[in-house]
């Protein structure tokens, strides 16, 4: 367990990046992929270590992306899709392949689809043929393909069974497309990834029919926190942004945030802030029911994308105008809502917990 000392040093050191590097290039990551995004930007990731930080019960890597999302929420999804990738073939067992599949200094090594279901059908198909896998079909929104080394994908055999991929950007056949415009978190590289008959070594199957469902959920259980950190930054964000209107914006010869019905729309986007990041910590450290935890991430997702649109609102006309951010910030959160599942199948899986499950309220 982390001590509160080294998250405190953690948040620090992200805080100084966050304003020396991100906010300088806020416009750039707004205009992606119109507009290249900072050389040093994936460096600097690389040199604080958030790449290498554990998706364990320590709160690091929480306490990193909380921090991180305050400033933009696009570089904080970058790491959360590097550290599924990592994490995947670190719990398979296949560690050896990191050497294969060496990282870059000054970009992230693997790129996932960190907002598809992470048991919903894969559109890859997988056929093996002796000592190679072929690989077919298109990946659809793999965050971090347009830079990242290596591409870690789920896949599914000719008989429909899930299985775990490890494969170089650059193998033969493999097409990365260009990068894509998303609604939100624009400054987060992402594009689908075409296979058309690619084959590559068999050992770059990762996970096969033993376990590989059940290797993609137990991975994403631990990323649960992180994600609930990167809502609480977004909507912290938007809050502060809002009060600081709030003191400056006249109206009848007082600051509105003296009015009753904007420090009642404060006060929510206060509660929402406090549920966010009590749900970051208790999520990070694993502790919940399986149905506790789901319905805690899915209110948390919704309430950030809420709570972001009562910070337009406040801002009125400005809300809406990018030099004042709270436009990115209601989009990111609403991008949130899709880190590792929509809501809408995260509900499912909430209610076959609870009611399957047979639990108890």
């Amino acid at each position: 367990m982390i001590e509160t000392a080294e998250l405190d040093l953690i948040r620090q050191n992200v805080a100084r990046f966050g304003d020396g590097v991100v906010r300088p290039s806020l416009d750039a990551l707004n205009h992606y992929p119109d507009v290249a995004l900072p050389e040093r930007l994936f460096g600097t990731l690389t040199e604080m270590g958030l790449f290498d930080l554990p998706a364990d019960g320590s709160g690091a890597l929480s306490v990193a992306l909380e921090t991180l999302s305050a400033v933009a929420a696009a570089p904080a999804a970058s790491v959360l899709a590097h550290v599924m990738g990592r994490e995947l073939l670190t719990a398979s067992g296949r560690e050896s392949l990191l050497g294969v599949i060496d990282g870059h200094a000054s970009r992230p090594t693997f790129a996932y689809p960190i907002y598809a279901e992470t048991s919903g059908p894969s559109p890859l198909r997988v056929r093996r043929a002796g000592n190679e896998i072929a690989i077919d079909g298109t990946a659809r929104l793999v965050v971090n393909a347009p830079v990242a080394r290596a591409l870690v994908l789920p896949a599914l055999e000719a008989d429909a069974t899930p299985v775990v991929l490890a494969i170089e950007a650059s193998a033969a056949g493999v097409r990365v497309g260009e990068p894509l415009l998303t609604l939100g978190m624009r400054g987060c590289p992402t594009a689908d990834v075409a296979f058309d008959g690619v084959r590559v070594p068999a050992d770059r199957l990762i996970a096969g029919s033993s376990g590989a469902a059940a290797l993609i959920d137990d991975v994403a259980r631990r990323l649960r926190g992180p994600v609930a950190a990167i809502c609480a930054g977004i909507l912290g964000s938007s809050l502060h942004a809002a009060v600081a209107y709030g003191r400056e914006r006249h109206q009848g010869g007082r600051a509105i945030v003296e009015h009753q019905e904007v420090r009642s729309i404060l006060a929510r986007m206060i509660e929402d802030h406090v549920l966010c990041r009590d749900a970051a910590e208790r999520l990070s450290r694993g502790v919940l029911s399986e149905p506790d935890a789901l319905a805690l991430l899915v209110r948390c997702k919704e309430r950030a994308a809420h709570a972001t649109c009562d910070g337009v609102q406040l801002l009125g006309g400005y809300g809406y105008m990018e030099e004042y951010g709270q436009e990115r910030r209601m989009r990111d959160a609403k991008q949130a809502q899709c880190l590792l599942g929509r809501t809408e199948w995260l509900r499912q899986r909430l209610t076959s917990a609870f009611v399957d499950g047979g639990a108890r309220p």
